[in-house]
């Protein structure tokens, strides 16, 4: 494979394919989900009815392949076979409906509608097909479900309501459309939190200004333009951001790292960094350092936060060597291993390679007094682990922060790896983040038990932030 392709389209098509198996009860995989993380073994797979049991969970395992591809002639075929699958659903209890709606597939979703679907169909996470159209900021989907009668707030006991997502998400006309379909305003999620307090918390302030207009209540912490928190910093402090769809920012007195930025989903009305995205209102004078362990996209498609190149001055990219990304300013590409000062910031960097041959670079990092642990692309997938860390041991003056990448699904390999991490640097917080998804809370217990007495976090929310 070649290096210039994105490394994170190798990881993404690896981590679809495996999401493609893990939606089919016939497949007997451990995957990552959009919610959550689950396994399975063949004592889930087969039914009692052997063979028939599990011919007809390999139909359905086609019928869910072909919906998240958005292969409608497929779609078609298959349920003219089986009409009875259109309910079908998978470990997660997703329907095909919830499939489509999930990846954005419009047409599949319309002519399954047309077919008689249960448009409020939900699934184990309480989320209906409404909600993913909302979560993925599909406005005429939105519409669709809703003109064909789709309740606007989900299903009783759902942990949360669309307008909740369409309130993150900072999508004004979003939510004008779920309020005007009837959605409660103040509806309270699981948390007992508003629509208003999570427009406000990550910064989206016209999508905030709508739901007071419609009668919200809630607002606890407005973030509403630039962060507060990036400025004046003591020595040893420093504040985190977790970004929309991959990567952390990180703020120390003397900088502001932006690691691995990589953008998919639709920018809010106004991109923040208290809704997980960056800006260059934000990170003027902010002396940016853009990090990647290995560059995540085509080496032509340039992430957003390599087109502020031209607006910030101060703005400085460090690349993995083996990345074809070129052309910007001030861009430095490193590989082996090493430690330099940039910007005045002590960088320890160590490449690593998969038995593919696929390589990333890992940082150890001092700046403002706090020092930080960024793992590669792939986590635990890497050799030369134990190199690695020796290496950053032996810079290391106090390790404070550690992220740590988890595999798509968790397994030894990746608490081993996690415990040589704190065997070499002893690091005060460990933030774990995951391709695709958030890690669920039965990984972070594991950590807990496996390591008690250290601080494991897991954002759930772009934009949540957190304070050193």
């Amino acid at each position: 494979m070649k290096q210039e392709l994105s490394h994170s389209a190798a990881g993404l098509c690896a981590a679809v394919f495996f999401f493609i198996l893990g939606l089919t009860s016939a497949a007997a995989l451990a995957v990552h989900s959009i919610d959550s993380t689950a396994s399975s073994s063949k004592a889930d797979i087969l039914s009692t009815d052997g063979e028939k049991g599990f011919q007809e969970d390999m139909e359905k395992g086609k019928l869910f392949e072909a919906v998240l591809n958005g292969e409608l002639s497929a779609v078609k075929s298959i349920l003219a076979k089986k009409p009875e699958l259109i309910e079908a659903e998978n470990q997660r209890k997703s329907t095909p409906l919830i499939l489509a709606a999930s990846a954005g597939h419009e047409k599949v979703v319309s002519w399954l509608l047309d077919c008689g679907a249960k448009k409020d169909a939900d699934n184990q996470f309480g989320r209906t097909a409404l909600h993913y159209a909302t979560k993925g900021n599909y406005l005429s989907m939105v519409r669709l479900l809703i003109n064909k009668g789709a309740n606007p707030d989900g299903v009783e006991g759902s942990p949360l309501t669309p307008l909740h997502l369409a309130a993150e998400n900072g999508s004004k006309e979003m939510a004008a459309l779920l309020i005007d379909a009837g959605s409660d305003v103040n509806k309270l999620d699981g948390k007992g939190k508003s629509a208003l307090f999570y427009a406000a918390k990550h910064g989206n302030e016209k999508a905030a200004e709508y739901l007071k207009e419609a009668g919200a209540s809630g607002a606890e912490e407005e973030n509403f333009g630039p962060s507060l928190y990036l400025r004046n910093l003591h020595m040893g402090s420093a504040y985190m951001w977790k970004l929309k769809d991959r990567g952390w920012a990180v703020k120390t007195k003397d900088h502001l790292f932006i690691f691995d930025n990589e953008e998919h989903s639709m920018r809010p009305d106004r991109p923040l960094l208290a809704n997980g995205f960056v800006s260059a209102e934000e990170l003027k004078d902010q002396n940016v350092m853009a990090v990647y362990t290995a560059y995540h996209a085509d080496a032509y498609a340039k992430e957003f936060v390599h087109a502020l190149d031209d607006q910030l001055d101060d703005i400085t990219y460090l690349h993995f060597k083996k990345d074809q990304l070129q052309g910007n300013r001030n861009a430095l590409f490193i590989g082996g291993q090493g430690m330099i000062q940039i910007k005045g910031a002590e960088v320890s960097y160590s490449e690593e390679m998969d038995r593919e041959g696929m390589g990333w670079q890992t940082y150890l990092i001092r700046s403002g007094g706090v020092e930080f642990f960024y793992s590669g692309f792939l986590g635990a997938e890497g050799d030369g682990h134990d190199t690695t860390l020796h290496h950053f041991k032996s810079h290391s003056k106090g390790c404070d922060l550690a992220f740590i990448q988890l595999s798509a699904m968790p397994r030894r390999s990746d608490y081993e790896f996690f415990g040589k991490v704190i065997a070499a640097l002893n690091p005060k917080k460990i933030f774990l983040h995951q391709p695709l998804g958030t890690p669920n809370q039965r990984v972070l217990q594991e950590m807990e038990k496996r390591y008690p007495g250290r601080e494991f976090i897991i954002a759930q929310d772009p934009g949540e932030r957190f304070h050193l």
